[in-house]
């Protein structure tokens, strides 16, 4: 993974970097039905699913969505096991 470096110095990891390709789940993950509201506030759903907003960039990738605006309520999504999300970003991390 890569970082970025904002104006100030402030370093953030670029999850988009990672090889999510390489991205290989041991467990199946869960099919999610996307209400309106899971939509319209996607990080309160993401901290409800993982207690984390790292992923949610992620997700999106994993389930071919270019970005929440192209949701719409009635989608299904797939959410992978946290543990599994977990082990890969170990495995790319910033060293």
């Amino acid at each position: 993974m890569t970082t970025t470096a904002d104006n100030d110095g402030t370093v953030y990891p670029d999850c988009l970097s990672l090889p999510l390709n390489a991205f290989r789940p041991q467990k199946n993950g869960s099919l999610v039905r996307l209400t309106q509201v899971d939509i319209d506030r996607f990080d309160l759903f993401m901290d409800k699913q993982y207690r984390s907003l790292n992923y949610m960039d992620v997700i999106l990738w994993l389930n071919n969505v270019g970005s929440v605006q192209e949701l719409a309520a009635g989608d299904y999504i797939t959410l992978p096991e946290k543990s599994d999300l977990d082990t890969f970003y170990i495995k790319y991390r910033v060293v």
